[in-house]
């Protein structure tokens, strides 16, 4: 399901670059070299984002951000300048100590993700690698969901290990009083593609699993969403769970250094070979390699059973008037589309690009 809270606008600051976890799937492994971002640099990001971004929530992350020494003073000061909604991503871990939960949510605090990634002991610690964690996670759970007004959601990095055990994983954060879902499919960086052979799996062929944590969470009134996962995951019945693709901004700015290289010289990301075929920023990068060639790019031409639509006139991004986030934001509202069920009887289905994903969930067309 769309919800608001994920597509409004956002400031996502790193505040570490350690964890106390050692998770199979980190996409992060080659950023984490054991350092503290400054105060100082966190500051300016916050008044970057607010002042000249114009966000309203700030996202804490890392690493482990609840690790970082200033990290209840880092609350006090987004709160004082004027951001409404604060929010941790965290393993949830330093939230077992009770007075530092309560000091944080006092600080100002307004949302607490926690990533918990199995049913049981055994399933979530050896994918965090580190023995407990499991306890410390669900007590930090336990002893947030007792503050009034403090927002518990989840994140649950679905892979090969766990992907059968998913509604149980469901039910159980359900049974500690957690009712939004965020499902993150595994991205071929880090440490997870180091141990690609026994995390990848294929979401299409666990469709009924799927199927079943939809029902149960449409059941409960709860929510649920999905992020970068392969859009031929999505058909008729789940079209409604489809990534917002406003959200694969957060994964271009997280690799802006990078992109910006390869768009503007001749050097190459480093990922780029085999894994590009699982990445979903795979169709992304093939149109930098295009603006770098051609110099521009070009809206898709608008498929005959959409012609009807305003704003059906070709827009056009020149390499020499653009950065990487502009491209990203041409990418999404002009480029990024999907055959759906109603091409396959298309006539022209051959010359058509597609439905633009932002259109299908704009308009509910069903796949």
């Amino acid at each position: 399901m769309i919800n608001k809270k994920l597509i409004e606008k956002r400031k996502w600051i790193r505040l570490t670059k350690i964890c106390n976890n050692k998770c199979l799937f980190c996409l992060d492994k080659d950023c984490q070299d054991g350092s503290i971002v400054p105060l100082s640099e966190i500051v300016n990001e916050l008044k970057k984002g607010y002042y000249n971004e114009k966000c309203n929530r700030v996202v804490l992350s890392g690493g482990e951000p609840t690790l970082h020494p200033d990290f209840i003073k880092i609350i006090k000061i987004s709160k004082k300048m004027g951001y409404n909604h604060i929010q941790v991503i965290t393993n949830g871990r330093m939230f077992y100590y009770n007075d530092f939960l309560k000091d944080s949510a006092k600080a100002g605090l307004n949302e607490i993700t926690f990533s918990i990634h199995g049913h049981t002991p055994n399933e979530h610690d050896f994918l965090t690698g580190i023995k407990g964690s499991f306890y410390q996670t669900l007590t930090g759970i336990i002893n947030a969901k007792k503050i009034n007004n403090l927002i518990i959601s989840s994140d649950i990095v679905v892979n090969k290990i766990n992907v059968d055990s998913l509604l149980k994983i469901i039910k159980l954060l359900y049974k500690f009083g957690i009712d939004e879902y965020d499902l993150l499919h595994i991205m071929p960086f880090g440490r997870a593609w180091e141990k690609w052979k026994i995390l990848n799996y294929k979401p299409e062929e666990k469709k009924e699993i799927f199927r079943q944590v939809f029902k149960f969470v449409e059941e409960i009134k709860g929510h649920v969403w999905t992020n970068r996962f392969p859009l031929s995951f999505f058909d008729e019945e789940n079209e409604k769970y489809m990534q917002n693709p406003i959200k694969l901004l957060d994964e271009i700015r997280g690799r802006e250094e990078i992109l910006n290289k390869f768009l503007f010289s001749s050097i190459q990301p480093p990922c780029k070979g085999e894994r590009c075929n699982f990445c979903v920023l795979n169709q992304f990068c093939k149109d930098i390699e295009k603006i770098k060639k051609y110099g521009f790019l070009e809206s898709v031409p608008t498929p005959e059973c959409m012609k009807n639509n305003k704003n059906n006139n070709t827009k056009k991004i020149y390499i020499d008037k653009t950065n990487i986030s502009e491209l990203g934001n041409f990418f999404i509202n002009f480029r990024l589309t999907i055959k759906t069920k109603r091409c396959e009887i298309c006539k022209n289905k051959r010359n058509c690009s597609g439905v633009l994903v932002k259109d299908i969930i704009k308009m509910d067309l069903r796949l």
